[in-house]
């Protein structure tokens, strides 16, 4: 019966809240801490730190929707919406910044809620939830290394690359650490039958 609804059901008063407060939340957070870390402190990569927070969001989004796709992606789309009005250093260019991130949550969204039955099933949501962010997360990143050369100014690549290669096992460390918080907090929030690591 569950798995009917999710298939017949396309799209619910519920879905849509909550992915527009999800997609809300995750550019509130980007704006107060990513964001804001970096003009106050000048650092590059600094944002890197505080990715722990998105990776959490969005995780949470997957288990939320349990399997009904193209709500996660929707979550992005918005998130990206707003986040745009905030980069304007990049003035005409910062359009292009949001392709790795739709390109691999679209991908994201194909793969993860095709196997949320199969994590369900046997009670291992916990590495859904840790596996979704650790995929999004590298395919995020090896999607922004292979076209910003192509899609963005020059300047603006080689520090993003420097500044990504040297800060890859802080990006691999918040991604399993927000996969891992998202879910005690989704087995909070939501109350599943307890899983099984």
């Amino acid at each position: 019966m569950e798995k009917q609804w999710r298939t017949t059901n396309l799209w619910s008063s519920k879905d849509i809240s909550l992915a527009i407060f999800l997609g809300a939340l995750a550019f509130v957070y980007s704006a107060f801490t990513i964001q804001v870390g970096f003009l106050v402190t000048g650092i590059p990569g600094i944002g890197y730190f505080f990715t722990s927070g998105i990776a959490i969001i969005f995780s949470i989004a997957f288990l939320m929707f349990k399997g009904r796709r193209w709500r996660f992606f929707v979550v992005t789309l918005i998130y990206q919406f707003l986040i745009s009005f905030i980069l304007v250093n990049l003035g005409p260019f910062h359009i292009f910044r949001a392709i790795p991130m739709l390109t691999a949550t679209f991908i994201q969204d194909i793969i993860f809620n095709s196997v949320y039955d199969f994590f369900e099933k046997r009670k291992k949501l916990i590495w859904y939830s840790i596996s979704s962010s650790i995929v999004g997360t590298l395919l995020d990143t090896f999607l922004r290394i292979l076209t910003y050369p192509i899609l963005m100014p020059a300047e603006f690549t080689l520090a993003y690359l420097n500044v990504t290669y040297m800060m890859i096992p802080v990006i691999l460390f918040n991604a399993i650490f927000g996969g891992y918080i998202a879910f005690k907090i989704y087995e909070r929030i939501g109350k599943p039958e307890k899983q099984q690591i």
